[in-house]
C-alpha cells in the first residue's frame, strides 16, 4: 500500500486503518509522514499569508513593510517546523502518559504513531480558511476512534469521555476567561464615559 492508499484508507476508515497499526514497527513511517505531512501544511499556510497580503491596498512603503514581514513569517515558518519535529516526541509522550493514566498498555512506539495520524487532516486541511475546523474536529474523531485500536484495553465510550469532557472544561474555562476579560473592558470603558460626562458638565 503506498503513501496515498494509506492516507485514502485513514480518511475513509479510520478504525480499519488504526487497526492495521500492530503490523506498523517502530515510529520511523509516522516520522516520515508527519515531516512531509507538517511541512505541506507550512507551505500552504505560507502561500495563503502571501495571497491575503497581495489583496491588501497599501502604499509602497506598506508593500516594503510587508515584504518584510513575509520574510519573517517564512523564517518563522521554517523554525517552527523544526521545532515541530522534535516536539512531535514531547507531544506523543504527553498522550502516552494520559493513555496510560486511563489503563492503556500498549508501547509508546504506537502512541507515537496515533497521534501522527490522527493529525493528518489537520496537517493536510487546516491551512484553509474555515474548512481547516472541520479538518481539526477529525483529527479529534480520528483520535477517538484510533485510541481503543492502538490500546486494546481502553473502550471506545472510555475513548470518548477521556477526551472530551477535559476538552469541554478546557472550552468552558476559555469561555469564562473572556466574559470576565470582556466585562472588566465594559465596566472601564462605562467608568470612562461616565467621568467623560461628569467633567463635561462641571465645566458647564
Amino acid at each position: 500500500m503506498n503513501h496515498l492508499e494509506r492516507v485514502k484508507l485513514l480518511l475513509s476508515n479510520p478504525k480499519k486503518f488504526f487497526a492495521g497499526l500492530k503490523k506498523e514497527k517502530g515510529v520511523g513511517m509516522a516520522f516520515k509522514y508527519f515531516a512531509i505531512l507538517s511541512l505541506i501544511n507550512v507551505l500552504f499556510g505560507f502561500i495563503i499569508l502571501l495571497i491575503f497580503q497581495s489583496v491588501l491596498p497599501v502604499s509602497s512603503f506598506g508593500k516594503a513593510y510587508s515584504m518584510g514581514i513575509g520574510m519573517f513569517m517564512f523564517f518563522m515558518m521554517i523554525f517552527l517546523y523544526v521545532v515541530g519535529l522534535g516536539i512531535s516526541f514531547v507531544a506523543a509522550g504527553i498522550l502516552h502518559v494520559w493513555i496510560i493514566i486511563f489503563g492503556g498498555k500498549s508501547s509508546y512506539e504506537k502512541t507515537y504513531q496515533l497521534y501522527v495520524y490522527q493529525n493528518v487532516p489537520s496537517f493536510l486541511f487546516g491551512w484553509l480558511p474555515y474548512v481547516g475546523y472541520g479538518a481539526y474536529i477529525y483529527s479529534l474523531i480520528l483520535l477517538i476512534i484510533g485510541t481503543p485500536q492502538v490500546h486494546k484495553q481502553i473502550s471506545l465510550k472510555k475513548s470518548i469521555l477521556m477526551y472530551l469532557i477535559p476538552l469541554a472544561v478546557f472550552l468552558l474555562f476559555v469561555l469564562f476567561f473572556f466574559g470576565i476579560v470582556f466585562l472588566l473592558i465594559s465596566g472601564f470603558s462605562t467608568s470612562a464615559l461616565v467621568g467623560q460626562a461628569m467633567g463635561m458638565g462641571m465645566m458647564n
